[in-house]
């Protein structure tokens, strides 16, 4: 059996295909550019379907397969993006993005309006999320674009969009809602006194379903734009994070999944009963029968370690990230003497603030451009243990990371992950698990597997494990306690610097 999966990204849409062990055959990816400035964050809806049709295309050619011999489709992607569709379902704007910061009035104004605790209580979402959601969102196309704002029929998230240009249907997820800021986290249903208190018609929402519930079917029109086959059965499918997470193989407690591309997405099992949120920075949802998952992100990771080769390293010095940790390793094979906060974009976990800033502390005379290399890889690393750390203060137990995501491909980074943490670090045969979890939601939608956790089981696959070097875990162990007093340290400067 064959699965498709289909991602839509912030910068591009990746196709996968996966047979039912979850070996992938082949992935393809198309780019499109994200239109932004100080306050807003837009992309063209359209250029979604047209990605996702020629990726689609290519991937399956690459794997030599016909639409015929794809079994099923899923799709995920970024949130809490949506697009908002006319009464013949096309788009009236261009699609606003999670990052998109314009309805800070208009998050007051849902809070006075509500009142502070009922709006913490329904949403299950700390309230400094709130001007991002698209509930706050669609307030400002109210007031901002009202022309536009009476065209609208149905808002719908990225992935639940291409749903609808496969199937013609219009469905979503829980998660998918829940970060609408429209849904009431207890219930799992569109929040009607929300919606009425802030006149805002229910009917703009799609219904909810599971996850791995078919949306509907590949219609004809969609099967001559992408290749497939109609009739072809498309899951709901999930948001990106869920996904991952599925796609690194969570089944038990103990294992927390670190997904490492532009920024660290890490999560992790429990049978505990938590909140929806803790804090500002961790969240918690069902994932499969008697689990839930406890989710968080930093800021920026790669996209740190990406800004420091493209912006230092250029010319005679511009090398691959292979290179320069294999120059790296041989050069420095021991833990470093200087420090990064890696807070390039403010900071998200382990603390909210998004007054934070980078820092590099320590650089003397005998330092180069090698040392503040390894210096990031050990910033997010230092991080990623906050983060476990946090995770063991509210009763979760980590005994092994996953590492996935682009960051995974390095052995370098892994090993000072192993190091840093104490903890062995595993790496999957499949490192981009978004669309191994999309497959996943596929396979258990047809009644190939029972649940989701049969079908992790199943589909994901051991290729490496980085154990801890003692040596290099009592150096870090001090180190690490260094660089936890550094951030509070300056924590008021950067507040100073913004001003």
């Amino acid at each position: 059996m064959h699965f498709i999966a289909i991602d839509i990204g912030t910068t591009s849409c990746k196709a996968a295909i996966f047979n039912h062990r979850g070996h992938l055959l082949d992935a393809e990816r198309t780019s499109y550019p994200l239109y932004f400035d100080s306050s807003t964050c837009e992309q063209d809806p359209k250029i979604w379907w047209k990605s996702a049709c020629e990726a689609s295309k290519s991937v399956m050619r690459k794997a030599n397969l016909s639409g015929t011999e794809i079994d099923a489709v899923t799709c995920t992607g970024q949130f809490p993006s949506f697009v908002c569709l006319d009464k013949n379902l096309e788009p009236v704007r261009p699609a606003i993005i999670y990052s998109d910061g314009r309805a800070t009035r208009e998050s007051q104004e849902i809070i006075s309006k509500i009142g502070l605790r009922r709006v913490s209580r329904r949403m299950g979402l700390p309230l400094c999320f709130l001007p991002t959601l698209p509930l706050a969102k669609l307030i400002w196309l109210r007031r901002n674009e009202p022309n536009v704002f009476r065209q609208i029929r149905i808002c719908l998230g990225a992935k639940d969009f291409i749903n609808l240009k496969l199937t013609g249907q219009t469905k979503t997820d829980f998660l998918e809602a829940w970060w609408t800021g429209a849904a009431d986290v207890h219930s799992k249903s569109w929040s009607n006194d929300t919606l009425a208190s802030l006149k805002i018609p229910r009917d703009l929402f799609p219904a909810i379903d599971p996850a791995s519930a078919v949306v509907g079917y590949v219609s004809v029109e969609a099967a001559k734009q992408t290749k497939l086959a109609p009739g072809i059965p498309v899951m709901v499918g999930s948001v990106d994070g869920m996904c991952t997470m599925m796609g690194a193989g969570a089944t038990v407690p103990g294992t927390f999944i670190d997904s490492g591309g532009a920024t660290e997405i890490m999560g992790s099992l429990t049978r505990k009963k938590l909140p929806s949120s803790i804090g500002d920075t961790i969240f918690s949802w069902d994932y499969d029968e008697d689990l839930r998952i406890v989710y968080t992100s930093t800021a920026s990771s790669g996209l740190a370690l990406q800004w420091y080769r493209d912006t230092f390293l250029r010319g005679l010095l511009q090398k691959s990230y292979r290179e320069i940790d294999t120059y790296a390793k041989r050069k420095m094979p021991n833990p470093n003497e200087i420090f990064f906060l890696p807070h390039l974009t403010g900071e998200f976990s382990p603390f909210y603030d998004t007054s934070a800033k980078a820092a590099i502390v320590g650089l003397s005379l005998t330092h180069d451009w090698i040392d503040v290399y390894r210096a990031i890889l050990e910033g997010v690393a230092f991080s990623i243990r906050q983060n476990i750390e946090i995770y063991s203060t509210i009763g979760l137990h980590i005994d092994k990371i996953v590492a996935v995501g682009g960051a995974a491909q390095s052995a370098l980074w892994n090993q000072i992950k192993a190091d840093v943490t104490g903890l062995p670090v595993e790496t999957r045969a499949v490192y981009d698990t978004g669309c191994l979890g999309a497959s996943i939601l596929a396979a258990v939608g047809i009644g190939l597997y029972s649940n989701v956790r049969e079908a992790a089981g199943n589909m994901t696959q051991l290729k490496q494990i980085f154990r801890p070097n003692i040596k290099n875990v009592k150096k870090y162990t001090p180190r690490f306690q260094i660089y936890s007093r550094l951030y509070p340290s300056l924590k008021d400067r950067f507040k100073e610097m913004q001003t």
